[in-house]
């Protein structure tokens, strides 16, 4: 068995009043130094150390760049890139709008699951069934942890052991 300790967090709130919070103490800070709140944001997650940190924030291109580590990422598909952000106000985020569109990252051993894992994911979706992320073995799916939508729109991860099989792990 592996010791799973992930962290998920679900930012969902209809009138956007825990969003606002979150965002006026980081315009505070942009007053302090910053150049931008979304600079702020990239300097905290930043500072957390990360084996990778994908804001998807590009413009143009194919390539998803790993702003904490080197597992960049290539965009497949006919993605919108470089639309408005409705999780970092100025920023830029993608539009994912098929099951075709995705980011696959080459294989990294940094990308493993050991022991702890952390996971952040910023999601706007109408699905109430889809997947977000999945780390796979060898490209075959549900072979190490992913992250997705379960049915009811409810952010569920999952992890696999050997012994057990998929494991939802929630907390």
């Amino acid at each position: 068995n592996q010791d799973i300790v992930p962290v998920l967090s679900r930012y969902l709130n209809e009138s956007g009043n825990d969003m606002q919070t979150r965002w006026a103490r980081l315009d505070a800070s942009v007053r302090a130094g910053y150049t931008s709140a979304n600079a702020y944001y990239r300097s905290l997650v930043l500072a957390d150390s990360p084996v990778s940190y994908w804001p998807l924030d590009e413009t143009a291109g194919v390539t998803a760049e790993d702003d904490a580590g080197s597992n960049e990422g290539t965009y497949t598909g006919a993605l919108t890139l470089g639309v408005q952000s409705v999780s970092r106000p100025g920023g830029n985020a993608i539009t994912f709008s098929a099951a075709t569109h995705y980011v696959t990252v080459p294989y990294s051993a940094t990308l493993d699951l050991t022991t702890a894992l952390s996971v952040e994911c910023w999601v706007k979706t109408a699905d109430t069934d889809a997947g977000l992320l999945e780390k796979t073995i060898g490209g075959v799916v549900n072979t190490q942890y992913l992250l997705y939508m379960s049915a009811g729109g409810i952010p569920t991860f999952r992890v696999f052991d050997t012994g057990a099989g998929l494991i939802d792990v929630n907390g």
